[in-house]
């Protein structure tokens, strides 16, 4: 029987959030920079603060689009079915054309920032600089380079940028559980299909897709990636501290558009094992733990913000509580999990997420 265990936290109001806005591009991202220079309380103060702002435009995002969760199956969509139908140039195109474009199908804090009129470059490789530098923790300092490895358009949009600019790539700053963007797959621990779609005039519409991984935690088929279907929203995080990607020999920004798993701003959570943001040492996560106080930059700890709006703290072994990270429903397969999984949190193969 898993049990379920509650970081430090507390609640914010409506008007608080409004304040938050009011102040927030002046106040957050123009002095994130210079809050690099401050104690490490003022820095996890005005990290907490720049939370609160994002994810007010995620839930803003949310009240406007019928629920759904902004990245994957919301605001990625239309360019996963574009990239799909008419190619990656076509892709290319389409998130040139506006600064409230996502810079990939997972990217949430694009759409979130738009959701509360935050003027962003129309210009996808410099929208994805600021994404990273804008509006970064103060107290992340890890700097990056564009991925290396890979020469398709899209991520030489990225590379080209950098290099002509000369501008400064960082780690990214906040994660999202990728299992809140994708549609479920799995029915108990059986595959379901990869992917719905409709036929139009236009062809084949994708119109959800479904979770490509089914470990340590497999997403129940009937989960339709809103924000109404993730369980009880007080008890489950929308975002929280985390680097991506720290590859062993340093950490690197994605330009790549189709997010197939992760991309630059979701994870697979400090439940699994080999996670590049919250993996053990010894696991087989790419820089063998290296990355855990990049990604638990305050003393070891996150900071995190739940899907009611509220605001916590957890240490590393609360941040293992399955119960977090993933829809309720979700069923634990046995497999790649970390070992408080088991011997802290109590579950066994086949045991339910609350």
């Amino acid at each position: 029987m898993a049990r379920n265990r509650v970081g430090r936290r507390n609640g914010f109001t409506v008007r608080e959030l409004l304040a938050a806005s009011a102040a927030g591009m002046v106040g957050l991202a123009v002095l994130t920079p210079v809050l690099a220079g401050f104690s490490d309380d003022a820095r996890q103060h005005k990290c907490q603060d720049l939370q609160r702002f994002i994810s007010m435009g995620t839930l803003s995002f949310a009240q406007d689009h019928d629920n759904l969760v902004p990245g994957t199956n919301g605001s990625g969509l239309e360019v996963y079915n574009t990239w799909a139908s008419q190619g990656l140039a076509a892709a290319i195109d389409l998130l040139e054309t506006s600064g409230t474009q996502p810079t990939s199908t997972s990217d949430w804090i694009t759409p979130s920032l738009a959701s509360l009129g935050v003027p962003l470059p129309s210009h996808r490789p410099e929208r994805t600089f600021g994404l990273v530098a804008k509006f970064k923790d103060p107290a992340n300092n890890t700097a990056a380079h564009a991925y290396e490895f890979s020469t398709a358009p899209d991520n030489m949009q990225l590379r080209d940028f950098e290099a002509d600019s000369g501008a400064q790539l960082y780690g990214s700053s906040y994660l999202m559980s990728a299992y809140f963007q994708w549609g479920g797959r799995y029915n108990g621990l059986t595959p379901g299909p990869a992917f719905e779609s409709e036929q139009t005039k236009g062809g084949l519409v994708i119109t959800r897709l479904n979770a490509p991984f089914g470990s340590p935690f497999a997403v129940q088929y009937s989960y339709d990636a809103r924000t109404t279907s993730i369980g009880n929203p007080s008890s489950k995080v929308l975002m929280a501290d985390g680097l991506r990607f720290h590859y062993g020999e340093g950490v690197d920004v994605s330009g790549i558009i189709r997010d197939l798993s992760f991309g630059n701003f979701t994870t697979s959570t400090p439940v699994h094992d080999r996670s590049t943001a919250y993996g053990i040492p010894g696991s087989g996560n790419p820089s063998n733990g290296a990355q855990l106080p990049l990604s638990y930059r305050h003393n070891m700890t996150m900071n995190v913000i739940y899907w009611d709006g509220s605001a916590g703290n957890l240490g590393v072994l609360e941040s293992q509580d399955p119960a977090l990270w993933y829809p309720s429903g979700s069923i634990y397969s046995g497999n790649s999990a970390v070992e408080t999984v088991e011997t802290v949190y109590g579950y066994e193969t086949g045991d339910a997420v609350p």
